[in-house]
């Protein structure tokens, strides 16, 4: 059986839209300003409390992002330490562009364990929740703009 982070951090997604690479790789930016939050949960670290996606740098086709923890940012003195990390590519193909945004490249996880070693709950990567949502945004809001795109969001793709 395939490690199960490795799988849930190959969650991306993957367009084809009839925006500019240049037009989508800035919807991509006013989506990561807008989705703010993680959320705590039994299964969601602390960490993702007031949870942000940033854009830690850019070219004209790639965008590299990462999702920082407001915890991480009270707790260290400077730019907060990231939870994950991933890239975002646009590129023109055929008269439209291709978009891909993710998988995760950077992450940690965790498992809790009995007695340290037997495995007793699921593996839960911090910053999960917020990349989810992210690409659930990124999706709604290219749906908005360009009706006609063609949007998947899958594992392992």
């Amino acid at each position: 059986m395939a490690n199960r982070a490795i799988t849930k951090a190959s969650l991306r997604l993957q367009a084809k839209t009839g925006l500019s690479s240049e037009a989508a790789l800035a919807l991509l930016k006013s989506t990561a300003e807008s989705v703010k939050g993680g959320g705590a949960s039994v299964l969601s670290s602390a960490k993702n409390i007031g949870a942000r996606v940033r854009v830690d740098s850019e070219t004209a086709s790639r965008l590299q992002l990462s999702v920082v923890g407001g915890r991480a940012a009270i707790s260290t003195l400077g730019r907060p330490k990231p939870l994950c990390s991933f890239s975002a590519q646009a590129r023109p193909s055929n008269g439209h562009t291709e978009l891909v945004v993710g998988g995760l490249e950077k992450w940690s996880s965790r498992q809790e364990r009995l007695l340290g070693v037997i495995p007793t709950g699921p593996v839960v990567i911090a910053g999960m929740t917020p990349y989810k949502r992210f690409l659930h945004a990124v999706s709604k809001r290219l749906q908005e703009v360009d009706p006609s795109a063609q949007i998947t969001i899958a594992e392992g793709v």
